[in-house]
């Protein structure tokens, strides 16, 4: 056992049963603020798993922790239950504020503190209209008390149980009436006051709060690679808004307006920058200041990392990409244009998780041919196709006929489609462990043969190319933590 621990023996006075309920009152936040995240904010199966396995990492005991499911009034364990907010598209709320908490100890002299709590749920079962129920619930968290310059506090708070709560015991406390839970936030200097600072200043700078508001993945440092902090960042700035009364939205939608950002360490805090965009034009309408709540050591003491593994890599990786791209195109009056599109997307970052597919689709505005190839996180060069697009498919939507699965390995990728007049080059592959054709060579060897073309007797052809990057990403399992 840590020696920090302390055996908790003797009697609670009342201050810390205070003490305890401001601590749960924090963690109990954090759940809801997980749980939804895991229930509406997944665009894939991978990312799903991701944030199941965090929520249960971070908030349970275990992934068998008996858990009352309110959507249809029977107890789960917590994986089954997270399983069916997702299927449901459940969406909670609570208020800690209201709850009532009872401090005991379980049979291990452990000590306990259980929340009563009123939980109102929305959610829709597939093939049913939205549903909303108020359903009350019993939080059971166990935490231990750690020895502190001032004697004893409260940490690592664990659900052991949730279950339907048919009465509240007499002795349960309300929470104290003369404690500020705005400079409680502000003491734990946690992500979840982070988020709620960001919230602020951004419901400020929005020109039209009736507008729903799409939330992007913030990077490292304008890298467009996102990770698990990431996750946890967008998720609880998504939870804070919608508090606010701001109408968040899931998806996004080619109208409207959005949230986008990036973070890095400056000293002992975290920067995070955010810009506030159009989502129909991509471009920004305002800066908000840089936020430097979150002290970087919050950031460890949850085992997340600011800086992915692969960003050096990646930033190297674009840098040769675009300093070897084709300088060629002679003067026209119409200059050649392609566009490009993954699984229906333009944007510039772009995230698959292990298992997705992707659909690719191009467009051009002149007869030419493409070349199509995906650039690996591990610096290999894929063939994806090849293809001579004839006058009456220009300015048309073209798909490639086959779609592509997110494997191994994983990080920040770039498919890139370079169009030309003439016929490109022939190029030398050689098949990989999943299939792919890889082409021969270094990373710059293979950018260079890919853009290659036949130049002939005769005029210069018109040369030009379009990329997309993307993050690719791949859900760990508790077993694999």
């Amino acid at each position: 056992m840590n020696p920090s621990v302390v055996q908790a023996q003797q009697r609670f006075t009342k201050g810390d049963s205070t003490a305890f309920i401001k601590r749960c009152h924090i963690e109990l936040e954090d759940y809801i603020s997980g749980l939804n995240a895991a229930g509406l904010y997944c665009g894939s199966q991978g990312e799903f798993v991701q944030k199941q396995q965090t929520l249960i990492a971070q908030s349970f005991l275990d992934k068998e922790t008996f858990v009352y499911s309110d959507l249809v009034g029977e107890g789960f364990p917590v994986q089954q239950y997270i399983q069916q907010f997702r299927l449901y598209r459940g969406e909670a709320t609570v208020d800690p504020g209201k709850a009532r908490y009872l401090l005991s100890r379980n049979k291990a002299g452990k000590p306990v503190v259980i929340a009563y709590v009123s939980q109102t749920t929305e959610y829709e079962k597939p093939g049913t209209s939205r549903t909303r129920k108020t359903t009350p619930l019993a939080i059971h968290y166990t935490f231990d008390l750690v020895a502190g310059s001032t004697g004893f506090e409260p940490e690592n708070y664990k659900i052991v149980k949730i279950e339907n709560a048919r009465a509240i015991p007499p002795k349960a406390e309300s929470f104290p009436a003369d404690v500020d839970i705005i400079a409680l936030r502000e003491k734990e200097r946690s992500l979840s006051w982070t988020a709620y600072r960001l919230a602020r200043s951004i419901a400020e700078k929005l020109p039209n709060k009736q507008v729903p508001l799409v939330v992007r993945k913030f990077s490292y440092d304008n890298s467009q690679l996102t990770n698990a902090f990431s996750d946890q960042l967008a998720d609880e700035l998504r939870h804070r808004l919608k508090s606010d009364g701001i109408n968040v939205i899931a998806d996004d939608r080619p109208q409207g307006q959005g949230i986008r950002g990036s973070y890095q360490q400056r000293g002992n805090q975290v920067e995070i920058t955010t810009e506030l965009f159009d989502l129909s034009t991509d471009k920004s309408i305002t800066t908000l200041a840089p936020n430097r709540d979150l002290p970087v050591t919050w950031v460890l003491q949850k085992g997340l990392k600011l800086k992915p593994e692969d960003n050096d890599a990646a930033i190297t990786t674009q840098q040769t990409i675009t300093a070897e791209a084709p300088t060629v195109s002679p003067a026209a009056s119409t200059p050649l244009q392609i566009a490009l599109k993954a699984s229906g997307r333009v944007r510039k970052s772009l995230e698959f998780w292990e298992g997705d597919t992707m659909t690719v689709g191009l467009r051009v505005n002149k007869p030419c041919f493409v070349r199509l190839v995906y650039v690996q996180t591990d610096g290999a060069v894929a063939f994806l196709d090849e293809m001579e697009i004839k006058a009456d498919q220009i300015n048309k939507d073209i798909l490639l006929p086959r779609q592509f699965e997110c494997v191994p390995p994983f990080g920040q990728e770039t498919l890139l489609a370079a169009a030309s007049t003439t016929r490109f080059c022939p190029l030398q592959t050689q098949e990989n462990q999943f299939g792919s054709a890889i082409i021969a060579g270094t990373l710059k060897d293979a950018l260079k043969n890919t853009r290659c073309v036949d130049r002939g007797m005769r005029n210069l052809p018109e040369l030009t190319e379009t990329r997309l990057v993307l993050t690719t990403r791949g859900a760990k399992t508790l077993a694999q933590k």
